[in-house]
């Protein structure tokens, strides 16, 4: 199957063999001209499956944002692995939007290999709360009127990060946001 590799709901790969024939999923895809192919893209099973990594994960699972001129509101929704935790914790989420570093001029630098140099500003924190099952969902719903400078444009790249003990920095980060 051509596109991402299968993922829980969660948004964490799943070994593909390890998920029982009797489990659903949903497959997003397209039929071929002829109308005799389909080929899936988005595979995403809702139900047990073993995990490819056994490190502590963290995914972004859905991105919103609306321009209210000048203002924007967020909706960042996504989702922990809590293998790590032992004392039953809740995890906490760092939400950053990316940009790019600009000079005192206002023009992109880039560093010696030509990529275009970023930085990341604090935005907000999300609570993952525990519970068993080995997953944890957070949402992360904010108009920011005061972050770190700069306010600026409606930004367009965010990363999460868990900064709880024992996640390891687990992080996820996204230009794939549904504007209105």
């Amino acid at each position: 199957m051509p596109g991402e590799p299968p993922s829980n709901e969660f948004g964490f790969e799943v070994v593909p063999s390890s998920i029982a024939l009797e489990t659903l999923a949903s497959v997003d895809g397209y039929l071929s001209a002829d109308k005799t192919k389909f080929f899936g893209y988005n595979f995403v099973i809702d139900g047990p499956a073993v995990l490819t990594k056994s490190e502590p994960q963290l995914s972004i699972l859905r991105t919103r944002v609306r321009d209210r001129g000048g203002l924007y509101d967020l909706d960042i929704r996504g989702a922990v692995t809590l293998a790590h935790v032992t004392d039953n914790r809740d995890q906490t989420i760092e939400i950053r939007r990316i940009d790019p570093d600009l000079d005192a001029s206002g023009n992109t630098q880039l560093d010696a290999s030509g990529q275009v140099k970023t930085k990341d500003s604090l935005i907000g924190l999300a609570i993952a709360r525990f519970r068993p099952g080995g997953f944890a969902k957070w949402s992360f719903n904010e108009t920011p009127t005061s972050p770190p400078p700069p306010l600026g444009p409606v930004p367009t790249k965010f990363v999460a990060v868990n900064v709880s003990p024992g996640a390891n920095g687990a992080r996820d980060e996204t230009d794939d946001i549904d504007s209105r």
